[in-house]
């Protein structure tokens, strides 16, 4: 049942990277085609943003991965709890990410004639 919790965990995780990153990715063109329209680079900010979520949610997978590879070598009940909490936060800090990163798709409006 163990190996079976931290290979779910890993698949889960992999899925929302994955998901994620290609969302990273969809905004990051719309945010290309919004200032080629514009003529100007005008998301300097969200642009940056967008680059350090992509960033974390890469290294967040590098650590559930080390944690889960480290996992069979820490003994003692109290070293495997702190393991499966970091093993949590991981996962937590993930779902934030994707959060954040759909908020941020959900305020690009379309550029319609008349719209302020």
């Amino acid at each position: 049942a163990e190996a079976r919790t931290n290979s779910d965990m890993l698949s889960f995780l992999g899925v929302v990277v994955t998901i994620t990153l290609a969302s990273s990715a969809n905004l990051h063109f719309e945010f290309n085609k919004m200032e080629e329209r514009a003529g100007v680079a005008g998301f300097p900010k969200a642009r940056l943003r967008l680059r350090q979520s992509a960033y974390w949610l890469i290294g967040m997978l590098l650590v559930a991965l080390a944690l889960i590879v480290a996992k069979p070598w820490v003994g003692g009940d109290v070293a495997i709890s702190l393991v499966n909490g970091a093993s949590l936060l991981t996962v937590i800090f993930n779902v934030l990410v994707l959060i954040d990163i759909t908020q941020m798709a959900f305020t690009i409006t379309p550029n319609l004639p008349g719209s302020p």
